[in-house]
């Protein structure tokens, strides 16, 4: 924080002048007395561990600076923990399925600024990979994605890109539907499937896939 004092007249003042600069950070208040050298005075100001907004301002002579704003923000994230949210524990293709974060900080202890992007990864039983992402809001962020449509075990974890990771949880899906019957009509030409029962002992929705295999 540099400052240059000078009269009415727009002069700089002569040397050893006194100035105050003083500056708050939350409960912290800082008053430096010092005397400008070669017309100027200066004092560098570190931020301190907490984030936060820090007021900066000098006087000298009863004239005063403007008001000054430095705004200190979180460092990188830390690692963090992952948690999931299901309404239940079938594989439907139908419900949503949540994954969220703990509330994610910094070395210091500070929660990390909103709008951070964190992935979550899934691997399945099938060698597949899956994605879905959010942001953080208040430091927690939350990913949304559907059930899946078969029985499957997940691997999900939660990454900020090059920046922090979360452990790894799995979590199961059974199947929605255990059986259903398979009837020839029409001289075996018309296969018909079903009704199809889900594990509420109800009909499933109508548009699901049915594959079948004939050998």
């Amino acid at each position: 924080f540099t400052i240059v004092p000078s009269d009415l007249y727009d002069n700089p003042v002569e040397d050893s002048t006194l100035v105050a600069i003083s500056y708050q950070f939350l409960d912290k208040t800082e008053v430096f007395d010092l005397h400008t050298n070669d017309f100027i005075v200066w004092k560098n100001i570190y931020s301190y561990e907490e984030s936060g907004r820090i007021l900066v301002s000098g006087t000298s002579k009863k004239m005063a600076t403007k008001e000054f704003t430095l705004d200190v923000f979180p460092s990188q994230a830390q690692n963090f923990e992952l948690y999931v949210s299901k309404k239940h524990e079938y594989a439907d293709g139908n419900q949503i399925i949540e994954f969220f974060t703990s509330e994610i900080k910094d070395a210091y202890g500070n929660i990390i600024s909103d709008g951070r992007l964190v992935e979550f990864v899934i691997h399945n039983n099938d060698k597949s990979q899956l994605r879905t992402s959010g942001i953080t809001i208040n430091g927690v962020a939350r990913g949304y994605i559907v059930h899946p449509d078969n029985e499957s075990v997940w691997n999900v974890k939660a990454f900020i890109p090059e920046m922090a990771e979360s452990n790894e949880l799995t979590t199961e899906f059974k199947s929605a539907v255990e059986d259903y019957d398979i009837t020839f009509t029409d001289d075996h030409r018309k296969i018909t499937v079903g009704p199809i029962w889900s594990f509420m002992k109800q009909l499933i929705p109508d548009g699901a896939m049915i594959s079948l295999r004939i050998t």
